[in-house]
């Protein structure tokens, strides 16, 4: 008797990620960073956060949440750093990251849109204390953390930011003109 197949039947076979990397952590440089934080009013900060730890439980095979652990960075913010300190004692790298200090000023800054008119401003450079962490994980993966090659790699980051400027100030313009 021959076995026939199902066409509707759901696929079998597993179904590899399609994003494949040899590096342990996300990085991007911190010029590109900086950029991408400031033109997308902290937004960007969660993506970055997301992908660390999505990429932390793809190789720890965690049953944890990225997304969740991006949506309450300011909380795990002191996790992600000590998984940074404890992989490079691992791995013999010498780097100095106080996360107690980095944690705090993350929370406060993260925290501080809350406030009044225009000192919620603040806020918008929480991506800060981010940055020593992308340098940590950028040494972790075995790359430079010198700014000529941040600035190279930043080049896609200078055009989006370009053109985010110029689409806020034409905007703003275009209200002024209209509201006398």
């Amino acid at each position: 008797m021959t076995e026939h197949h199902n066409p509707y039947a759901p696929p079998t076979s597993k179904v590899a990620d399609s994003v494949v990397t040899t590096d342990a952590y996300f990085t991007v440089g911190t010029l590109k960073l900086s950029l991408m934080a400031l033109t997308t009013f902290g937004l960007y900060e969660l993506y970055w956060f997301y992908r660390n730890w999505k990429m932390i439980r793809q190789r720890e095979q965690l049953p944890i949440s990225p997304f969740w652990r991006a949506f309450f960075a300011p909380l795990w913010t002191f996790s992600l750093g000590m998984r940074f300190k404890a992989h490079a004692k691992e791995r013999n790298i010498s780097i100095e990251l106080p996360v107690a200090a980095i944690g705090i000023l993350y929370l406060l800054l993260s925290a501080l849109w809350r406030i009044p008119q225009p000192y919620w401003l603040i806020s918008l450079f929480s991506f800060i204390p981010i940055v020593p962490f992308d340098r940590a994980a950028r040494r972790l993966n075995g790359g430079d953390v010198d700014l000529k090659s941040e600035l190279c790699e930043a080049r896609p980051a200078r055009h989006l930011t370009h053109f985010t400027v110029e689409s806020r100030v034409r905007i703003l313009s275009s209200k002024r003109r209209h509201h006398p």
